[in-house]
């Protein structure tokens, strides 16, 4: 299995690089770091007080960073002096910021329980950073050139040049799987947290991994039995949406297939696949961890990287773009975006204004707690969507969790003809519902509709289990972690949508 052959690849932790600081182009945003040591011997370093009274931010921020033990990291340039005012003892140290920066323009995301960094605007994700690193073989200590280098799922990722360089540009604040893949070379994989300005180098040595042909004679009968089973992996892995038929694998002769008992059909692939959908305009570069299909359940993990493909025509772009958004539009992302959406505005109104703010109903998503799906179709109309989510330490993040299942009927558009036969399986052919269920008491989400897992990794998938029609969407609808759907649709064009469809 890949997985235990990436076991074996070496990563060596960021260390400074004294090429560094001659290049300008690796310049990057320079940021204040308060580290304090005052409250370190205490049991209770997350607690605080703070007891100011018109007094500039900046020094009440140094006030906080005097009591615990967190690197506070900010550009110093973006702390206004603004006077505020804050009164309240032996509080956790989010609830004192959330409190102390209400009415200015900063917000804060706590990281690891050890660094706390702050933006300013709605979001600490306008910082955006470059993240510079060498790849070398690990036999040769020679450069590797063309390896492939991204953050895992998205549209950042770099091809290393002659001397094994790379640099990947726009960043933005989070953690992320960082994966390196070359032909002929194991895959690399490491946890990458980006809290401030990356002024180290990054350092892979790539353990070689020919791959070589088995000298055997491949008899007419052994591929007539492979190509049935790509197949069937082709189906499964993309789905039979509308989508899916034009997605190509570049290089399906990478691919293995095993038949085991109780039907678990298993696939395998000796280097990342090289994919093309042609629908959303999209190349992508797969790491394939793992991919077994029993008869109820499809489990798939993998590294995505995605490339905007070069359209030919402009009718070409505009049909990429309008695809794209009808894939993001009543997907998971989206329904966890919008519930994300309605949660912050519900817990920053004043408890005295009537404020319409179930912005899942504006966007189309009908959402019903259900015991059991599948034996009782007994459901409860979730008219208060805020208790679905809980606050968490970081601004920019909450915690996902009910009990049993939650159904989801998207409104706007109906399913294709081709989805007639798997959602009858549910009860609902005609009809783009979903249901949802957590495999553990709650997952961390995003604003943007992404889920983390325990070590903070954006990750697919990771405490969700799906039915109905978003476990018919696979890869051939999925889009890059970081793509913005920022056009507002009005109910006309929702309307024309509909009937296209």
């Amino acid at each position: 299995m890949l997985l235990s052959r990436r076991s074996a690849t070496r990563f060596w932790p960021a260390r400074r690089s004294s090429c560094t600081a001659s290049r300008p182009w690796l310049s990057c945003l320079l940021l204040t770091s308060l580290v304090a040591h005052a409250a370190a011997s205490g049991p209770d370093t997350d607690k605080v007080t703070l007891n100011v009274h018109k007094v500039p931010l900046r020094v009440a921020i140094q006030q906080l960073a005097s009591q615990c033990n967190y690197e506070f990291v900010y550009d110093d340039h973006r702390i206004s002096d603004e006077k505020v005012t804050c009164r309240l003892r032996d509080k956790p140290i989010h609830i004192v910021l959330a409190k102390l920066l209400a009415d200015t323009p900063l917000s804060f995301r706590i990281f690891d329980n050890k660094r706390i960094v702050f933006a300013r605007g709605a979001s600490p994700e306008e910082f955006r950073f470059k993240v510079y690193g060498i790849i070398t073989d690990d036999a040769t200590s020679n450069p590797i050139e063309a390896a492939n280098v991204f953050l895992a799922n998205t549209t950042l990722g770099s091809a290393t040049n002659k001397d094994g360089e790379f640099l990947i540009t726009g960043v933005p604040l989070g953690t992320f799987d960082l994966v390196v893949s070359r032909l002929g070379y194991a895959v690399a994989k490491t946890k990458l947290l980006v809290y401030q300005a990356i002024n180290d180098t990054l350092r892979f040595a790539l353990e070689p991994k020919p791959y070589e042909a088995p000298e055997i004679e491949i008899s007419a009968q052994a591929m007539k039995q492979w190509r049935s089973q790509f197949k069937k992996f082709r189906k499964l892995f993309f789905s039979e949406t509308e989508n899916a038929n034009t997605c190509h694998i570049l290089n399906e002769g990478v691919l293995d297939f095993e038949q085991k008992n109780r039907g678990l059909f298993v696939a395998d692939a000796v280097e990342p696949l090289i994919i093309e959908n042609k629908s959303l305009g999209y190349r992508m570069n797969y790491v394939m961890e793992i991919f077994t299909a029993s008869p109820s359940l499809i489990t798939m993990r993998g590294f995505a990287k995605y490339e905007e493909m070069t359209p030919s025509t402009s009718d070409e772009n505009l049909l990429w773009s309008n695809n794209r958004k009808r894939a993001y539009r009543g997907s998971l992302k989206h329904f966890l975006a919008t519930l994300f959406k309605t949660k912050r505005l519900t817990s920053l109104s004043n408890t005295n204004m009537v404020v319409d703010n179930n912005f899942l109903l504006q966007a189309g998503f009908r959402v019903f707690e259900v015991k059991d799906p599948w034996r009782s179709r007994d459901k409860v109309n979730v008219d208060n969507p805020e208790h679905l989510l809980k606050s968490t330490e970081s601004t920019g993040e909450s915690a996902l969790t009910f009990p049993h299942y939650l159904m989801v009927h998207y409104t706007r558009e109906k399913p294709p003809r081709d989805y007639y036969n798997f959602g009858s399986r549910f009860g609902f052919p005609n009809q783009e519902v979903s249901f949802i269920t957590l495999t553990q008491d709650s997952i961390v989400v995003d604003k943007a509709g992404n889920v983390y897992d325990d070590n903070g990794l954006r990750v697919d998938g990771y405490g969700i289990r799906t039915y109905g029609y978003w476990s018919w969407e696979r890869m051939a609808d999925r889009m890059p972690w970081d793509y913005a759907q920022s056009v507002r649709v009005s109910r006309t064009a929702e309307a024309t949508k509909s009937i296209t469809n």
